[in-house]
């Protein structure tokens, strides 16, 4: 089994288990070594290259929530996919300095966000979308005075 794939068959454990459960119910699987498993109970997974680096991890924080980090090969978090305390999902993507440059969630009132920043963390582009309202799109500049908005 790649590397992929078992990061795949996680993901999809993890969001089975999220949806349903506590237990995360997966089909049987390869794992290293050979063992099978059908069923997979952990407050955290860690994923680590060959060499003992970081690459990933899927965890229940504090509060119950579920989250999933993906780290580049010098071990800095590049993407979080979780929840948002008030129960939101979302997604962060971030660049080599470790800087949140993009995220998507949805909100509790069913609007989709995105926001894009520039390296310094100035929200410049967000788009909303809301459930029952038409979307608004707004370009900021660097102090974040809006430059433009429509509609």
């Amino acid at each position: 089994m790649t590397r992929i794939q078992f990061v795949l068959l996680l993901l999809a454990a993890f969001l089975g288990g999220a949806a349903g459960s506590r237990v995360w119910r997966a089909p049987a699987a390869a794992a290293q070594g050979g063992a099978r498993f059908k069923v997979v109970e952990a407050e955290e997974v860690r994923l680590i290259e060959s060499d003992g680096r970081p690459a990933g991890r899927f965890q229940i924080d504090k509060n119950g929530r579920p989250g999933m980090f993906l780290y580049d090969k010098h071990g800095e978090v590049r993407a979080v996919l979780g929840v948002l305390p008030s129960g939101a999902p979302h997604l962060a993507l971030s660049d080599r300095k470790g800087q949140v440059r993009a995220t998507i969630a949805v909100l509790t009132d069913d609007t989709v966000k995105l926001v894009l920043s520039d390296g310094e963390g100035a929200r410049r582009v967000e788009i909303a979308a809301p459930a029952d309202n038409p979307p608004r799109i707004t370009l900021s500049s660097r102090d974040g005075k809006p430059l433009w908005t429509a509609p």
